[in-house]
Order: C-alpha cells, then structure tokens, then sequence
C-alpha cells in the first residue's frame, strides 16, 4: 500500500490466503453499496478507498498456510454445489 494520491494502485492481482474474502469483497461492496444508493436517489459520497485500504493493513488476522483441501477435493466440491444450477440454465 503506498501514499493517497500515489499511482502505484492495484499493479499486480493477487488471491493470496485471505485477500479475497477480507480485501476484495468488502471493498466491492462497499462500491456495490454506494451504486444502490445512488441509484436510489440518495445523495450520498463515493467510499474512501483509501481509507478502507489504510484499516485494512492495520488488522492482524490469522489465515491457513497451507491448502484445507487437495485440488481433487476441491473440484468434486465444486461439482456437487454447481452441476444443478449449470444443467438448470444451460438446458
């Protein structure tokens, strides 16, 4: 993370152990939230990225380091939850 009005802004992509599901998605629906309400009519301030981005450096929390599951595992997981849905809209 670098400096507010820096141009050194999300230069790589990155899905390491947490990231997604503490970083990316909160942040996108932050983004997601702001649409609404705008779309509503409500006239509200775009997020403070930056603020979000600085908070979340601060935190200090714990995730695997290693897999939970093997990828085999995990794409016969994938399968079940799935193949319905897709046989569902791709008839």
């Amino acid at each position: 993370w670098s400096y507010q009005d820096s141009n050194l802004h999300e230069y790589a992509h990155r899905e390491w152990s947490g990231l997604l599901s503490d970083f990316y998605k909160p942040r996108w629906e932050l983004f997601f939230h702001y649409l609404q309400q705008k779309i509503e009519g409500k006239g509200v301030e775009a997020p403070d990225f930056y603020v979000f981005e600085k908070a979340w450096t601060k935190q200090t929390n714990s995730f695997p380091t290693k897999p939970i599951y093997t990828p085999l595992e995990q794409s016969i997981k994938m399968y079940n939850k799935y193949y319905k849905a897709i046989q569902q809209c791709c008839k």
